[in-house]
Formats: structure tokens, sequence, C-alpha cells
């Protein structure tokens, strides 16, 4: 899981959690990559606002004044195999219990 990641340019958020760990954290991504049949893993990118409240001041004044804790954060995922996003914070926990999955899963 890859946390602050409304830290990231749109590009690198667009190419996915995996792309990162891949550029960023390379022998982990070949371990991961090489264990694949013997650990089940996915990657996630997280952030609890979903923006940048220091460097946004239009984007700190909307969180501010938005009251619903659902529209806040955001996660990138790879379940369906592109990277997508969802407001859903829970979904890497849903994950990991295994409530969540590939479709035909």
């Amino acid at each position: 899981m890859v946390s602050a990641w409304d830290r990231l340019s749109q590009s690198e958020q667009e190419e996915g959690p995996s792309a990162y760990l891949k550029q960023e954290f390379r022998l982990l991504a070949d371990y991961l990559e090489s264990n694949k049949h013997r650990i089940e893993t996915a990657c996630f990118g997280v952030s609890v606002v979903g923006g940048d409240l220091n460097d946004e001041p239009y984007f700190r004044e909307r969180f501010l004044n938005t009251m619903d804790p659902l529209t806040w954060g955001s996660v990138w995922h790879e379940l369906e195999g592109m990277p997508r996003e969802s407001h859903d914070l829970a979904l890497p926990v849903a994950w990991a219990l295994d409530a969540v999955g590939p479709p035909g899963k």
C-alpha cells in the first residue's frame, strides 16, 4: 500500500500503484512478481483526503466545506486489471479479508 498517493503527479497516479512500485521499489516488485504463485498480492495507492491541502487552495476550501467523508479519500487499485480510482477507503482491507477480487473469483 502506497500512502499519500495524492502527492504523486496525475500521470503517475493514472499509471497505477504497480507501476509506481516497479519504478521506486524494483527489488520488492521483482520479489512479489517472482513469487506470485505463492503469495497473493495487490497494490493500492491511498489518499485519505484525495488531494493536497497545502498546494491547492481551492481543494482545501472545498474539502473543509464538504462534510461528507465518503467523498474525501481515494484509493487507486488494479483489481480488475487496469488502474482505477475508488472512494472506498476500506477497499484494501476488504481485499485482504478476501471480500473482493478479480471478476470470476
